[in-house]
């Protein structure tokens, strides 16, 4: 009797998941967000969900596409004049070491001298 008891036990975690769905990759819950949310919302309802497969992968995709999504192309916005329009400081700055052939950004010069130039107008 022991024994079928000891046996029980030790299958009982294994009952537990059984009704678990196959572990989906962090690529498959990308490209699906319904599914997605559907399963964030779960994991977030039921801490024993939680820490499954695939409610960290779903959580991982989430994080993923929340970080691509606020992704900003600094380069562009430093090419671009209007930034150093707003930047002044940094304008007459960087315009000093353009003249002193300084610039870390050589290539910031002219944006940033086109900028100079259409707020003198």
């Amino acid at each position: 009797m022991r024994k079928i008891i000891a046996a029980a036990l030790l299958l009982l975690p294994v009952a537990a998941y059984a009704d678990q769905p196959p572990a989906m990759p962090v690529s498959w819950w990308m490209a699906h967000p319904a599914e997605r949310n559907r399963v964030i919302r779960q994991c977030q309802d039921n801490s024993r969900l939680a820490r499954t497969a695939n409610c960290v992968n779903a959580e991982a995709a989430g994080q993923g596409l929340r970080a691509q999504s606020t992704y900003v192309d600094l380069r562009a916005m430093v090419m671009d004049p209007r930034y150093w329009s707003a930047n002044s400081i940094a304008r007459d700055a960087e315009l000093s070491r353009c003249a002193a052939r300084r610039s870390l950004y050589p290539a910031d010069c002219a944006p940033a001298a086109q900028s100079a130039l259409q707020d003198r107008k």
